[in-house]
């Protein structure tokens, strides 16, 4: 996550300066002025993780002291993908362990007696996902422009939580909530280049039907760039070697 600032924007129009490589060059300070104002958030975390020193950069209004997330894959999965690798990597292991061991008794239980249809409402038992808990809620809404028209491809990102989804192609979105999120604030934000970011906190009483409205966004800064905070996510590895160790605790 990323966060920048320019505290003080330059005053030449960008227009009139000459095109160089990656951005424009100001005469009045002599410098290449990077244009991020077209980098999507993951574009310019990437960029200043690969740079030092001072640059001077042209930025959207909605990149300014705004948390940038690196990994914009993020609002398209519930990050869950490197869990399953290690279950299955560890049912695996004990089915291997298994077939070397000893004869075993048979602990199949038996078949379950069948149940008479009666009109009694069956109550649907709780999802429950590793290291997540039971699923408390859903949070469900609409992204739309300042028409009412529906915006598909809008980035809606938990920040606190660090994952996400895309509106589909009606700007329609759902994100899930989970007995380990219990506690932790629950903040949305909507990025899309070219439209000026939301943010919303989450409450009981708007959880369900959401509409956000975006706009576009046209206003862009100049000037030196300020990195004002900055931190690294725990990588998939650690995260599937964390896991693993749980699984094998649990299994002694």
């Amino acid at each position: 996550m990323l966060k920048l600032a320019i505290p003080t924007p330059c005053t030449q129009a960008w227009d009139e300066m000459q095109p160089e490589a990656g951005g424009r060059h100001c005469a009045s300070c002599r410098k290449v002025v990077q244009d991020f104002s077209q980098f999507t958030d993951a574009e310019v975390v990437a960029w200043f993780a690969q740079h030092e020193g001072p640059v001077c950069g042209r930025l959207r209004d909605g990149q300014l002291q705004t948390s940038l997330y690196d990994n914009q894959s993020v609002a398209a999965t519930d990050g869950s993908h490197w869990l399953r690798w290690a279950v299955a990597l560890v049912m695996g292991w004990q089915t291997a362990k298994a077939q070397q061991g000893p004869p075993t008794q048979d602990l199949t239980p038996p078949p379950l007696p069948v149940q008479v249809a009666t009109t009694a409402k069956k109550v649907a038992a709780p999802v429950r996902t590793p290291d997540r808990g039971y699923t408390l809620y859903s949070i469900a809404g609409k992204v739309v422009d300042d028409q009412n028209h529906p915006l598909p491809g809008i980035n809606v990102i938990l920040k606190e939580l660090n994952r996400g989804t895309v509106t589909d192609t009606s700007g329609a979105f759902t994100l899930t909530i989970y007995k380990a999120d219990e506690g932790k604030p629950i903040r949305l934000f909507f990025t899309q280049i070219g439209l000026a970011s939301q943010e919303m906190t989450v409450t009981p009483e708007n959880r369900s039907a959401l509409v956000v409205k975006m706009k576009e966004e046209i206003v862009a800064f100049m000037g030196e760039v300020v990195v004002t905070s900055y931190s690294r996510p725990p990588s998939p590895i650690r995260k599937v070697q964390h896991s693993l160790k749980r699984l094998f605790i649990r299994d002694k």
